[in-house]
């Protein structure tokens, strides 16, 4: 990190947010691109037992159900880019940013 270019890094980050909300929005290929990481990469995920302890834990501390992971890539795939674009303006708010 260099410290001498964090005014310039976090303008940058505030207009990649502003964009996102509004001239910018998320492309076909971006969501594509992004689903593709969260469901293809599945199997990687557990790859050692400290791995599969983690997603057991994740499972217990968010109550997700024992199915939870067999159903996460149909899930990830269902998202629409509305969806994305939609909520994406609900949750990204660089107003509200300290």
């Amino acid at each position: 990190m260099q410290t001498d270019k964090t005014k310039e890094s976090m303008a940058e980050i505030l207009k990649e947010m502003n964009a996102f909300r509004g001239e910018k929005p998320p492309t076909a290929e971006e969501l594509e691109k992004a689903q593709d990481e969260q469901a293809l990469t599945l199997p990687g995920r557990w790859e050692t037992m400290d791995a599969v302890a983690m997603s057991i834990d994740d499972m217990v501390r968010f109550g997700l159900p024992d199915g939870y992971w067999d159903a996460y890539a149909a899930k990830v795939r269902a998202v629409t880019l509305d969806d994305v674009t939609r909520l994406g303006k609900q949750v990204v708010e660089p107003d509200k940013l300290t």
